[in-house]
């Protein structure tokens, strides 16, 4: 797996929808109905592995440390997923104080595809919360070899009931494909399914087919509320291997439907990490191509200046935006965060043109969600500047006034240094930066078809100045 984190999402105009609940045609079924069901809190955040190691255990997420995961919620089903290169080994055993960790029996999670890549799993049923990946070991059969990460995943079940492995499978495994084949678990009731994978190029935004959505920074597949019948294909492009693990959790809950979705994720598209920033001479911007809109769609775009505190004014093209001052954040070294509402797209549009306050270098972010009826209406917005440096963990912007039933919601931050992953959030891409030290500063996610308003948790290795947050949802 020749990439970082932050390399996996550069979402080019594609096309597709996505509803990220995991409904469709196999997803739901039963008498009994809950909201929100299966809740996604972690998605894949990685902690990198010293290479020719027959252990891994991640160091605390300070300055030094590239990437981490943000401590874990009480009662929570929790996955660890092995990354590594031409090994052949798999997981011998996982350690961590007063919880257990489970390997799949006959190694049955584990997937080598020889000359390429390695992959396993191991998963617990947590406990207590508040804990960091530092208080974790896990134990190889043999040295790594090439790379050697850890994912970590984690889900919360339907509040009131506890959760259990319903069933693991392997994908194929491939030295080289584009449209490649997941892994097929069997499920017996409304499970959660991840489909961790180890590959080599890019997987888009909606790379997955249905039930399935990718969970943005790496790839990995991710199914809510659901119980599938056939295996999933994914994209890549180019083509290259893959070696997918997949693992099905069921509650007590049995059998249980959701709310239908209301909102579809119809487009997505950025700079994305390796992409240039967009340069905005006094304020003007060059057009920026989108794929055509759906008439009546909301439009959503977010702007990141680096170091200069300059914020999108106005955007013209497909209709009437907003750029609100209550949607603005930045962190202590001026890198802005800013964004603009269109609750009514016109149909047909092909580019947007961002005027910003002044001169200034950005990248960008730029989602068009539709809905089965009705109009979309601004729920809540909120910002806060220069928040607070934390112990490698920022907490971001709160939505605590939702009225909605059944919500879009949108969450975005920016610390100098970059942040490395954010929870609840399970559709996140990275903006990129070149601010006076170079690389990362901000991130962004969303939820479709969600009334939590919960801050998420960015973890902020770099720490190096106070941040600045902000959220916004829809109804």
């Amino acid at each position: 797996m020749r990439r970082l984190l932050i390399a996996l999402l550069i979402a080019l105009p594609v096309w597709g929808q996505l509803p990220i609940t995991g409904a469709g045609p196999s997803a739901l079924g039963g008498s009994l109905s809950l909201n929100p069901g299966w809740t996604m809190v972690q998605d894949g955040s990685f902690a990198g592995c010293s290479v020719g190691g027959s252990s891994c255990n991640p160091p605390t997420c300070v300055v030094s440390v590239t990437s981490c995961w943000a401590a874990t919620t009480a009662g929570t089903v929790r996955v660890i997923f092995l990354q590594t290169g031409n090994a052949n080994i798999h997981i011998t055993s996982v350690t961590q104080s007063g919880e257990t960790w489970n390997l799949c029996a006959a190694s049955a999670c584990h997937l080598y595809v020889s000359g390429k890549a390695d992959a396993d799993a191991a998963y617990s049923f947590g406990t207590s919360g508040g804990e960091t990946m530092d208080a974790i070991t896990v134990n190889f059969s043999g040295n790594t070899a090439g790379y050697a990460q850890l994912q970590f995943f984690e889900f919360l079940p339907p509040a009131g009931y506890s959760a259990s492995l319903d069933s693991v499978a392997v994908s194929a495994g491939s030295t080289s494909c584009s449209s490649c084949t997941g892994a097929n678990p069997t499920t017996s009731a409304t499970d959660v399914v991840v489909q961790a994978i180890n590959y080599e190029n890019v997987i888009p935004w909606n790379g997955w087919t249905a039930p399935y959505f990718a969970d943005g920074t790496n790839g990995n597949g991710i199914c809510l509320n659901c119980s599938p019948s056939s295996a999933p294909t994914l994209t890549q492009s180019p083509a290259g291997y893959e070696a997918i693990v997949a693992l099905a959790f069921k509650s007590s809950a049995g059998t249980f439907t959701v709310p239908s979705p209301v909102f579809s994720l119809v487009n997505f598209q950025s700079t994305g990490p390796h992409g240039s920033l967009t340069t905005c001479t006094s304020g003007t911007c060059p057009a920026i191509t989108v794929t055509s809109t759906g008439s009546g769609n909301l439009g959503v775009f977010m702007a990141s200046a680096s170091s200069s505190i300059q914020n999108i004014s106005s955007i013209s093209g497909g209709g009437t935006w907003t750029c609100s001052s209550t949607l603005r954040a930045h962190d202590a070294s001026n890198n802005e965060l800013s964004i603009c509402y269109n609750l009514s797209l016109t149909g047909s549009t092909t580019s947007i043109t961002p005027t910003m306050s002044g001169t200034a270098n950005i990248s960008y972010a730029y989602y068009e969600v539709s809905r089965t009826s009705g109009s979309f209406v601004l729920d809540q917005a909120a910002a806060t500047n220069n928040g607070g440096v934390g112990t490698g963990y920022v907490t971001g912007q709160a939505l605590s006034s939702l009225s909605g039933t059944n919500d879009v919601i949108f969450a975005a931050g920016v610390g100098e240094g970059g942040f490395s992953s954010m929870t609840l959030y399970p559709l996140p891409n990275y903006f990129l930066f070149t601010p006076s030290g170079g690389g990362y500063a901000g991130t962004t996610g969303m939820q479709l078809n969600s009334t939590n308003g919960t801050a998420p948790i960015y973890t902020y290795p770099a720490e190096t100045v106070a941040t600045g947050v902000a959220a916004v949802a829809f109804k």
